[in-house]
């Protein structure tokens, strides 16, 4: 596995608890007719915010204990910035193949930028960036005057 944290990290006990969360929330809702009594509507919207606050609770506590083993497994310097991307080359690596791995060589189409705007502030444009093949990445830039 590319991300030893996964094999740590305890995932099935948070998808149950999704799942479970997501299954209470489906329940319909039943009106209770009785004077003074919450209707089950409010009964389910309560049970579901104690639960909502329950695993909020319970999801912090597990990211706030692995600050200190993310923080090993990271392992950045960031004396100057050579040495930060020489530091995080590897995790560049252990991501792309997670993804699949980086097969795409770069297009040799050239950007296309198109004006949108100028104010007294700035200017404004639209780019498309050639990522690989016929695909752009699409943004818009703002250049401060």
């Amino acid at each position: 596995m590319p991300f030893p944290l996964l094999r740590e990290f305890p995932i099935r006990p948070m998808v149950c608890a999704l799942l479970f969360s997501l299954i209470s929330i489906m329940q319909p809702a039943v009106v209770d007719a009785a004077e003074g009594n919450p209707t089950q509507e409010e009964l389910e919207k309560q049970y579901q915010e104690e639960q909502r606050a329950e695993h909020e609770a319970y999801f912090d506590k597990l990211l706030e204990a692995s600050y200190p083993q993310r923080a090993q497994a990271w392992k950045r310097d960031s004396s100057d910035v050579a040495a930060y991307e020489r530091s995080i080359a590897p995790w560049r690596t252990k991501f792309a193949d997670y993804l699949g791995g980086m097969p795409y060589r770069p297009s040799d189409r050239e950007v296309r930028i198109e004006p949108v705007r100028e104010t007294e502030t700035h200017s404004a444009y639209r780019v498309w960036i050639p990522a690989f093949d016929q695909v752009d990445v699409y943004g818009v830039l703002l250049v401060p005057k």
